[in-house]
């Protein structure tokens, strides 16, 4: 894909719609099942999408700069299907990247209840498009995995069940895992990549450990990967936001974290999550009078 021919494609801005949804949309206070308190949104992030001459253009725009009448997107995702490819175009430090979705920076403060806001019409325009029955930042996501994905090997029990926010806590092992890849290809080893996740089954939890070959972290940075901010990468595109995060999502489901890594073989993430046992498979019965 030609930049020049994709800067060319018609400007999307905010409509006053997504101005309107996105200033009543205020974080609010609200308790969790396990009496956690967190503040939550509706929407991080707000859609909008043309097609021109084969190319497929997705604008997204932050919530925040809605709020304060910005008409301008983020990140303006381009995709070609004939041709195989995409390209994003980062608005806020007007500079490309050819980073998937899930590893731009969403500037998440919140938690979110529905992800994402999107017109129907631009939404089947999408789903059209790409030739994917899902939903539109979904339907972008597997396009992008397809075109250009890393094997991931899944090790251990996995009839284990846990209660947990599918979400969040799949945003959390999306980030360790690409943390893990992006470890490798800076290691420059020629071998062969290894990621893995290895559930483990211990008695009051279930682990989920995210484990690479890369060239491991070094003791002075080991206190300091969970500080907030704090980034050994590159600053353009990574805010320091990804292990703080992955921890305060673990944190909000009573969970811990540990970490064990080797200079020169590897690191490995593992989230400890509390088994989940009903009271039909511990056979326990409720009696009248118990409290």
């Amino acid at each position: 894909m030609k930049k020049r021919a994709l800067m060319a494609l018609p400007k999307l801005t905010a409509t006053d719609e997504m101005k309107q949804i996105a200033t009543s949309d205020l974080p609010r206070k609200e308790k969790t099942d396990y009496g956690y308190v967190r503040e939550v949104c509706e929407y991080y992030t707000y859609l909008r999408c043309i097609k021109q001459d084969g190319i497929l253009k997705v604008a997204f725009f932050f919530p925040e700069h809605l709020r304060l009448d910005g008409s301008n997107p983020a990140y303006e995702v381009y995709l070609d299907k004939e041709k195989r490819q995409f390209i994003t175009y980062n608005s806020l430090i007007q500079k490309w990247c050819e980073s998937k979705l899930d590893r731009l920076d969403w500037k998440r403060q919140y938690w979110y209840t529905k992800a994402y806001w999107i017109s129907d019409e631009d939404e089947t325009s999408i789903q059209a498009y790409l030739n994917i029955n899902k939903k539109a930042v979904e339907a972008i996501r597997q396009f992008q995995q397809k075109y250009r994905g890393v094997s991931v090997d899944v090790l251990g029990d996995q009839d284990e069940v846990i209660l947990a926010d599918v979400q969040h806590l799949g945003e959390a092992v999306y980030n360790l895992l690409t943390n893990a890849h992006e470890a490798f290809l800076v290691s420059g080893k020629t071998e062969k990549e290894i990621l893995q996740i290895i559930l483990h089954s211990e008695r009051f939890y279930i682990g989920f450990e995210i484990r690479d070959n890369g060239n491991g972290i070094a003791e002075k940075e080991r206190q300091k990967i969970f500080y907030p901010f704090y980034t050994s990468k590159n600053t353009n595109n990574n805010w320091g936001m990804g292990l703080y995060y992955v921890r305060e999502i673990v944190k909000g489901h009573f969970g811990m974290m540990k970490m064990e890594s080797v200079p020169g073989e590897g690191t490995s993430f593992c989230m400890m999550i509390p088994r989940y046992e009903s009271r039909k498979r511990l056979n326990l019965k409720w009696k009248r009078g118990e409290v």
